[in-house]
């Protein structure tokens, strides 16, 4: 979905998940969504011959980390919060360009917020940004963790999620 675009688009796309990933008391589709809008913005926003990288692991004191990262045009510091202001969008040709409703961001906020976590932004104008979403240690799944036979039989928020996260997303690379 997200490799093919940035294919097109002449991009580098990495995928780095920890070995020891655990899983995620989320909701799956929630958790793809998050990763979905975070790609497709750095995507949208790296000029031809950028590079993206996805990065799944564990974080500080037990919490699980989704990092995306790439070489694109970058935020000023002032832009952030407006960034993550619904229907604001940061005027720019790519954006111009590419147009979208200004919603990606603050969705990524608001969903990731729904399960407990956080969401951080460093950016560089000319040099790239990284968005880095927690979630909290009473999310995590360890692997002994017993989890129900039928994950779907589950309430929604309790699935194991974490290593779906970049299936039928993008390939590992």
């Amino acid at each position: 979905m997200v490799e093919e675009r940035a294919t097109a688009g002449g991009l580098t796309l990495k995928t780095r998940f920890a070995a020891d990933i655990p899983g995620l008391r989320a909701d799956e589709r929630m958790v793809k969504q998050m990763v979905i809008n975070l790609l497709s913005n750095a995507v949208k926003y790296t000029p031809e011959g950028g590079r993206i990288r996805l990065d799944v692991a564990r974080g500080r004191a037990g919490t699980l980390t989704i990092t995306v990262a790439d070489t694109g045009i970058g935020l000023a510091p002032e832009e952030i919060p407006v960034a993550l202001m619904p229907f604001r969008q940061i005027d720019s040709s790519l954006s111009r360009k590419h147009g979208g409703t200004g919603l990606g961001l603050p969705l990524v906020k608001s969903l990731v917020e729904l399960h407990g976590g956080g969401v951080s932004i460093e950016s560089r104008q000319s040099v790239g940004t990284t968005v880095t979403l927690t979630f909290p240690a009473v999310r995590v799944i360890e692997a002994s963790a017993e989890m129900p036979a039928d994950p779907e039989a589950a309430h929604p928020i309790e699935r194991r999620t974490a290593p779906a996260v970049g299936s039928g997303l993008i390939k590992a690379g």
